[in-house]
């Protein structure tokens, strides 16, 4: 067996040094692909005219809502990251849970706060499934919320060059928030 030379053995370095830096981009970009999400759908909900009120985020759950300044409706996300680690990833993809809400302030609040609640007791109410409209009310504000439940393909909206999909997510985003403001005014109009 011949010695190699030097240019090949620098040659073997720098490839394992490429390889190297592609599973640490790899897992880097794993983790952080959620934080990319989170900044994309805060940036076609404002862009759709609303502002920001409240981020929280523990770095895999994202909390945002928003409101709408001149009707005070609001929306709300809760993104949480289902893929974190690379095996996963690479099996299914890059994949999150997304709770939207679409949420108004309700004039006869106590009327759509007791037919809630009878619903919640009758057990009619089910919730946590893909598709699947829910209310919900907040007393304090008085806001009465028809929310959703969907399972993202982060990967339609976060290219591999980390590149977004702003008209993509906009359309998915609008066309659920108004989905779920015609399933509100059905259940609150009288």
């Amino acid at each position: 067996m011949a010695t190699p030379t030097d240019s090949q053995l620098d040659g073997v370095f720098a490839g394992l040094v490429q390889e190297s830096w592609r599973y640490h981009n790899l897992v880097d970009n794993t983790l952080r692909v959620d934080d990319l999400l989170v900044g994309a759908l805060i940036t076609v909900t404002l862009d759709a005219g609303n502002v920001l009120i409240d981020l929280t985020s523990d770095g895999t759950n994202h909390i945002l809502r928003f409101e709408e300044p001149e009707d005070r409706a609001r929306v709300t996300m809760a993104l949480t990251h289902l893929t974190r680690d690379v095996t996963m990833a690479k099996a299914v993809g890059q994949r999150a849970s997304l709770v939207v809400g679409y949420g108004e302030p309700i004039k006869s609040f106590g009327r759509v706060m007791d037919a809630l609640r009878k619903e919640t007791k009758s057990g009619y109410v089910a919730g946590g499934e893909p598709g699947i409209v829910t209310f919900d009310a907040d007393s304090e504000s008085q806001y009465v919320y028809a929310q959703v439940d969907l399972y993202l393909d982060i990967d339609q909206y976060v290219g591999e060059d980390l590149d977004i999909e702003y008209e993509l997510l906009s359309s998915h985003v609008s066309a659920t928030i108004h989905a779920l403001r015609k399933f509100l005014h059905g259940r609150t109009e009288d």
